[in-house]
């Protein structure tokens, strides 16, 4: 019997978590500020490697440490549910900083696997290799369900950003920069998929 990927796993985990604390899909992804249908591919296995920030939303939601989602060992679910951790305050930094839309993909975690196994030789060997592994990771995704991504993923690529000086730009921490560069990548690499299985008028 071939052993579960690590989106299994992560998927398994969650729901012993969910089922421990008697919630619906739809409860969870409401905390955690998914949409039911991500969620859903989310704890069924067909996010083959979720974003770092989902998986620490959704450990901070049943009180467990993100590398327990990942964990090959059947994960001990509480007796309860576990106490949900309240969103920080509206307008505090750290939720100004806090992405508003579930990242499907970890970019950087993709890019080393592509640089290791297919070892690109040039920049346009890399950008094809890339986007083969992206439309992998998405494969679990209906056409439908990556518009209203690609959607979600640039509205809130331009409410990190938006309207900044150059003094604003210059003041931006380096949580700040990492935020919107890892959004604006999902969002390119969803663009890529789009084109790749429905066609430049999607995306």
């Amino acid at each position: 019997m071939a052993e579960p990927s690590i989106g299994e796993t992560i998927g398994r985990n969650i729901r012993t978590l969910r089922d421990a604390g008697l919630l619906t899909q739809e409860e969870v992804a409401e905390q955690v500020r998914m949409s039911p249908s991500q969620y859903n591919l989310l704890e069924n296995g067909k996010v083959k490697r979720p974003h770092p920030s989902t998986l620490r939303k959704i450990a901070d939601f049943f009180g467990v440490a993100p590398q327990d989602l990942r964990s090959p060992e059947r994960i001990l679910a509480p007796k309860v549910a576990a106490p949900f951790s309240p969103a920080p305050e509206e307008g505090s930094e750290e939720e100004q900083l806090r992405p508003k839309v579930s990242l499907p993909l970890d970019i950087d975690a993709i890019t080393q696997e592509v640089m290791r196994n297919a070892k690109p030789e040039s920049p346009r060997e890399l950008r094809e290799a890339l986007n083969e592994a992206y439309a992998h990771e998405l494969q679990g995704y209906s056409v439908e369900e990556l518009l209203s991504l690609k959607d979600d993923l640039l509205q809130e690529a331009g409410r990190l950003g938006g309207r900044k000086t150059r003094e604003e730009l210059r003041q931006q921490s380096p949580e700040e920069l990492r935020a919107q560069i890892a959004v604006m990548e999902n969002a390119n690499a969803v663009l890529r998929v789009l084109e790749r299985i429905a066609g430049p008028q999607h995306a």
